[in-house]
């Protein structure tokens, strides 16, 4: 077990470790939760190799999660949601020269789309996302077990600066419409115009962000 545990702190050293220890009466997790209630909401895993990469995803964000973040706190439309995540992926990258999240953002006619969020509220439209259920189970989907968003920002790598940033975008961008978002993004000499070509959903790099994005251009 001592070897096992540091292991897991070796690879894992931003995670802090607890250890809760009980007898039962049989060896099965139902057992476990029967005995002890605490354990009853938790993810069970025998593997060592799952679990290892079950936290690597937890140290890690998405697109997705920042989207989660930004609607925790309010409702937003898909269009203001794709902006808010694209500034907080240009700005993060500015700040610390490390991608905030892997998926590719790409230039679509109405600014900049990530994929996995399009694809997740498509169906909501222009309409504002408020289906708090879709919105809980897509969130529960990419965590080890059930975390508010703030929470769940805390607990990944550099949550110190993710946090600052992301704050930053909420508090900065949350009361603008879609049109006044557009408006932003599509400024002359910003990286939208120089990855946009009419149908093509060409990706805006990480190059073309560390060159162009200026916030003094979109500051409000």
């Amino acid at each position: 077990m001592n070897e096992l545990i540091d292991s897991l702190k070796s690879h894992y050293p931003e995670i802090g470790y607890g250890f809760h220890s009980l007898t039962t009466d049989a060896q099965t997790w139902e057992s476990v939760c029967q005995k002890d209630s605490y354990f009853s909401d938790l993810r069970y895993y025998d593997d060592i190799l799952e679990f290892g990469h079950a936290i690597s995803l937890d140290l890690e964000i998405s697109a997705v999660d920042v989207a989660m973040f930004f609607l925790s706190f309010d409702s937003y439309t898909q269009l203001q949601i794709q902006t808010m995540v694209y500034l907080a992926y240009a700005d993060y990258l500015k700040l610390t020269g490390k991608e905030l999240f892997r998926e590719e953002i790409e230039a679509w006619e109405y600014g900049p789309v990530i994929r996995s969020v399009y694809d997740i509220f498509e169906k909501y439209g222009s309409d504002k996302i408020t289906d708090g259920e879709i919105i809980e189970q897509e969130y529960r989907k990419r965590t080890s077990g059930p975390v508010q968003a703030f929470a769940r920002m805390r607990r990944v790598r550099d949550s110190k600066n993710i946090l600052s940033v992301l704050t930053n975008i909420q508090t900065n961008f949350k009361k603008l419409s879609g049109e006044k978002l557009i408006n932003l993004t599509h400024q002359s000499n910003l990286p939208w115009e120089h990855a946009y070509e009419s149908e093509a959903n060409n990706v805006i790099t990480n190059e073309l962000i560390l060159k162009y994005h200026d916030k003094d251009k979109l500051a409000i």
